[in-house]
């Protein structure tokens, strides 16, 4: 999960559709932040399930939940969906960079 995560959540009308999450690993846990910058959302909460390589991230009221694909390949990605404050969501595509 180390890395820079770039791609979309689709439809998200506060923040646009173009996401970046910057995420380190140590082994055990997850952080990072969403969208560096100004606007920035700090990881409150995620997980990561080897098992099925399921992902779940909470930053800023924001909800990412997805599994890796392409897992043996350095650009790999996550695909799944997005929640948002008020209802909102849509799919999400991360890819690393």
């Amino acid at each position: 999960m180390k890395g820079s995560w770039i791609g979309e959540w689709k439809g998200n009308q506060k923040l646009g559709d173009f996401v970046l999450l910057v995420l380190d690993w140590d082994g055990q846990n997850i952080s990072g932040i969403v969208n560096p910058g100004t606007d920035n959302l700090t990881i409150s909460k995620a997980t990561l399930n080897p098992d099925d390589w399921s992902v779940h991230i909470e930053a800023g009221g924001y909800q990412l939940d997805g599994k890796i694909e392409k897992l043996e390949l350095p650009a790999r990605m996550v695909v799944g969906t997005w929640k948002g404050p008020e209802g909102a969501g849509g799919a999400l595509e991360i890819v690393r960079q």
